[in-house]
Formats: structure tokens, sequence, C-alpha cells
């Protein structure tokens, strides 16, 4: 759990979570801290939140991109901020901009092997772009020495969606950083290709719990129940107890994502386990999840 609270501060476990997944599905609930090792997401902390607050509304996707170009190195990173902050709730007009999506990956490509701050904002903002186009420069990012980037990398290609990463994705669940397998399982859930599975089943023995659980939680958004004993594991609170560095929240968050998880697969064994967690759990959102659990299992709105 070491790396796991390195790469989540605390102070963003409140802000939203992009799911690339369809909107009307199920899946798109269990997203909370641990199945994202590091949040890298619409409104990142960083030293430079009061500046993009105060950024001038008229500003357009491409001015930011050349100050990423031609500023000072400060402002190549406040800018590479601010534009990843401006995808989120402009993208549409960035996407109407003729070029841009492929210009931003050409600067990304760039960029690398220099710069690492800048470049896993601007992969942030390809994935806030989510255009198949920029799917080429992602992979090419899957091998930059920094972790950190991998990691970006890892999660703007869950969040373009593009099958075509899955290879990549699948070639680093072996990866040395443990974070770096956290995202690959991640956004390998989110893919929701098939042909993920078997690596993915091959991470629910992954020394590291929290890589085993993203799997297990991976694969269940494939539709595939290889991972219900980790899933089934994940709601025994002796069993979290025991896991170093584990915090009380930490332990609501990992139960409540694997009943979502049981509740749609209907997984085996799972339903009596439930049922006294609705009964009996000590925490409320805990009890909350597992009663939405029992009403869906049973078919009721």
């Amino acid at each position: 759990m070491d790396e796991l609270k390195e790469r989540d501060p605390a102070e963003l476990e409140d802000e939203p979570i992009e799911n690339p997944a369809d909107e009307g599905s199920d899946w798109k609930v269990v997203l909370q801290f641990f199945i994202i090792p590091l949040i890298i997401i619409a409104s990142a902390a960083g030293v430079f939140l009061m500046f993009g607050l105060l950024t001038e509304e008229s500003r357009t996707a491409s001015e930011y991109l050349a100050e990423v170009r031609t500023g000072s190195k400060t402002r190549r990173y406040q800018a590479a901020y601010e534009l990843s902050k401006y995808l989120v709730y402009k993208k549409e007009e960035a996407l109407a901009e003729p070029g841009f999506a492929i210009e931003l990956a050409h600067v990304f490509s760039e960029l690398e092997g220099h710069e690492p701050e800048v470049r896993r904002y601007l992969a942030l903002a390809l994935g806030h772009m989510a255009d198949p186009l920029t799917v080429d420069a992602l992979l090419g990012g899957l091998g930059d020495p920094d972790s950190e980037t991998r990691i970006y990398c890892i999660w703007a290609l869950g969040a373009v969606g593009d099958p075509r990463a899955v290879p990549g994705l699948t070639g680093i669940l072996s990866d040395a950083d443990p974070g770096v397998r956290k995202m690959a399982a991640h956004s390998l859930g989110n893919l929701g290709d098939p042909a993920a599975s078997p690596a993915l089943q091959a991470a629910l023995d992954d020394p590291v719990v929290d890589v085993a659980w993203n799997a297990a939680l991976a694969l269940g958004q494939l539709g595939d129940p290889a991972g219900t004993q980790v899933l089934l594991r994940m709601l025994d609170r002796e069993y979290l107890e025991g896991v170093e560095g584990i915090t009380p929240l930490q332990q609501e968050e990992v139960m409540v994502n694997a009943i979502k998880v049981l509740a749609a697969l209907k997984g085996e064994g799972a339903e009596e386990l439930i049922d006294r967690l609705a009964q009996d759990d000590p925490d409320m959102k805990v009890r909350s999840a597992a009663m939405t659990a029992q009403m869906a299992w049973r078919g009721e709105s």
C-alpha cells in the first residue's frame, strides 16, 4: 500500500474522474481511489492552481499549446497544466480547431526525454481530447523512462478508448513500477476488450495487493468472473485490516467497489456476504452499497 499512498494524494480523493466507458454502463460507478494509483484528473492539484483559476477564459487551446512550445520553462509547465484543465470544459472547441489534436500529439512527442512535468500534463490533455488520432503518440509514451509520465499515458489511453492500446497495456502489466501496473489494469478495464483477460488474470497474483484488486475489478468490467475470489477477499474486514498502510477510508472504498462489481457480475458466493454487510457492517457507505446491490440482485428498482 506504500506505493498507493505515495501516488494518490488525499486532497484529490473527491475530485471528479472522467470515465471513458459508455455513459449507460453500470461500470461508470466503479472508479474510486484505489483504482486510480495517481489521480490524473480534471483538476489535478499543482502549484499553478490559482493561476489556472484566474486565466483569461478567452484563450484558445492553440494559444495554450503555442505557449508550451515557446514560453519559458516555468511558463511551459503552467501552460500545459492550464491546457489540461481547459480541455475538461472546452474539449469540443478544441476538437473544432483544425489539426489541433495532431499538433498536441506532435508537441507531446517532441518533448520525449525532456521536461517530464510538461509531458505529463500534455498526456493528460490528450486523454481529455479522447481523439483516436493521438493513440500512436500515447503508445510511444509507454516507453518513457519517467514512470509518472508512463502512468499519465496509460490513463490517457484508457480515456481515449481505442482497442489498439490493448497489446501495449497488457505488455506493461509486468512493469517493475507497481503504479504502472495498477493504472494499466484500470485502463484495460475501461477499454472493455476481452483480449485483455489472460493478462489481467495473471495480474490477480500480483504481490502488490492493489494491483491484484485493480485486475479483479477490470476483469469484472469485462464480464469475466475470474477475479471473484479476490473481490470476495476485498470484503473481508479482517483481511483488509492486515494490509499495511490502509486507512479506514480506503477500506471503505475497497469494499464499496468490490460490492458494485460483484453485484454486476452476480458473483458466485457473494449474495449471502453482501446481505450480511447490508445488515451488520459498521460503515454506512458499505451498508448502502450492499443494500443497492441487494436490490439489483433481486431486480428491484
